[in-house]
């Protein structure tokens, strides 16, 4: 397994070498990884080395005891709260990442409170989890805006830049300080171009500039606030010490719900629904912005459809490859015919990891949410997996998710390729379901028709 090229300093807080093991293949050779046996080590470092993430192994907590009020001084010591708050005061922004052995579920609020993002069982830590969940917490380099949010004349104190996905490479498209002209506005249209991006760092900057050029909210700013829901979502989730509590498994359920719900509203305030799919969903492909598209294009197409439980399904869109967290993440860049008998077997293992996982947090699974999550994977012509359904024995609702699923990876801006409209995206999707499997039937026709509907009734002229 190959780990991704992240440029960015780590810091793994442990003397022992199991843990190291587990958790250095999570970080490829872009990465400075630093190990300190101790907490004047791990001090030291952080005051010399900007550093991304922090990785604690706090194997000595007893708990037993308010870990917090407990005295450190015979071992010179202090305690891993402590050495989190103070990376966090030194490093704004700074990923924490806590293994322990056990913890109730007071003391991790309190370590939350403290700088702590996540929480996890250090004797079972997963190189898998650990890239699959570092790839999710860690600061973005860009996040994405939607042009149509720029009035024309604003000037920013911050760049925007432009994506240019053939090269695969961001340019400076709006400098801080130059003004938004008719020329910059008739660029992107004639580039069909909906997106720019702005830096991590100056996401907030950019966003109280347009509160000030209206009072309503933007779309920029809703769909970011929605990112960083869904991120908190999966912190929870993924979280030890909120395991098998029924209050917390319930919160979960609401925050999805919540979620939802907020995105229908924001797809609800374009003034088409033409407009919303082509502008709205994230264009570049990641763990959130997958999830997130999928909820969208659910909420989209069942209500197109006729389907009554849409907030259901689109839950389930949402959390449906949760289990990818489990399972060898290099699996996830390739196609299912590129993998080994093997491979695949490991592959077909997340539909079921997932539903551990959401089990474990006592997770409200509707019936049709539990089919969604089982059942993505079959095809129409009975060649999917796990159980080789097919044709009406697969419930439309979860049909509809494994379109939209596929549907999205169309859709999504590949680097060096040109970036598709959500016709072309359709396009695409469609000559896969005749190449996709041996019976060239991959997905429910009629849903198919019913689609197809929806794109001509949004995107060609009458």
């Amino acid at each position: 397994m190959k780990a991704p090229e992240w440029r960015q300093n780590v810091l793994l807080v442990s003397d022992d070498p199991e843990i190291k093991s587990s958790v250095l293949p999570a970080f490829g050779s872009e990465t400075q990884f630093f190990t300190a046996l101790n907490t004047e080590a791990a001090i030291g470092i952080i005051d010399e080395t900007p550093v991304n993430v922090m990785i604690i192994d706090a194997k000595t907590t007893n708990p037993s005891l308010q870990y917090y009020e407990q005295v450190f001084e015979e071992k010179e010591q202090i305690p891993f709260i402590e050495l989190s708050q103070y990376a966090t005061q030194i490093n704004n922004g700074v990923t924490i990442v806590l293994l322990v052995n056990k913890l109730r579920a007071k003391d991790g609020d309190f370590a939350r409170k403290c700088g702590a993002v996540l929480i996890m069982d250090r004797k079972s830590i997963l190189t898998n989890r650990m890239i699959y969940l570092i790839e999710v917490l860690r600061k973005r380099t860009f996040r994405t805006i939607l042009a149509r949010d720029i009035p024309e004349g604003t000037v920013f104190p911050v760049d925007l830049y432009s994506y240019l996905s053939r090269a695969n490479r961001y340019v400076n498209f709006l400098p801080a300080g130059e003004a938004f002209t008719l020329e910059k506005k008739e660029k992107l249209q004639s580039s069909h171009t909906r997106h720019l991006y702005v830096m991590e760092k100056d996401l907030s900057p950019f966003l109280s500039s347009l509160r000030g050029q209206s009072e309503a909210q933007t779309y920029s700013e809703s769909l970011s606030s929605l990112r960083n829901q869904y991120r908190q979502f999966l912190i929870q989730l993924f979280d030890l010490s909120t395991d098998g509590i029924l209050i917390f498994g319930k919160e979960l359920y609401d925050k999805g719900m919540e979620i939802i719900t907020q995105l229908e509203k924001l797809i609800e305030r374009f003034p088409t629904a033409g407009e919303a799919m082509t502008e709205l969903p994230y264009p570049r492909f990641s763990a959130i912005a997958h999830s997130l598209n999928c909820a969208m294009y659910a909420l989209m197409f069942a209500k197109h459809c006729g389907f009554e439980n849409r907030h259901d399904i689109a839950l389930g869109a949402m959390i449906h490859n949760i289990g990818f967290s489990e399972i060898d993440q290099s699996l996830l860049r390739k196609q299912e015919q590129e993998m080994t008998a093997e491979e695949f077997e490991q592959y077909k293992k997340h539909v079921f990891l997932s539903m551990e996982l959401l089990k474990k947090k006592l997770f409200q699974l509707s019936p049709m949410v539990e089919k969604i999550i089982l059942s993505h994977h079959e095809n129409y012509d009975g060649t999917g997996f796990p159980e080789g359904l097919a044709g009406n024995n697969i419930p439309l609702e979860v049909a509809l998710v494994s379109i939209l699923g596929s549907f999205d990876y169309f859709n999504t801006v590949r680097p060096g390729e040109k970036p598709l409209s959500p016709t072309e995206a359709w396009l695409k999707l469609r000559e896969h379901h005749n190449e996709a499997t041996m019976l060239n039937r991959k997905f429910n026709p009629a849903l198919l028709v019913d689609l197809d509907d929806f794109f001509l009734n949004n995107f060609f002229e009458k």
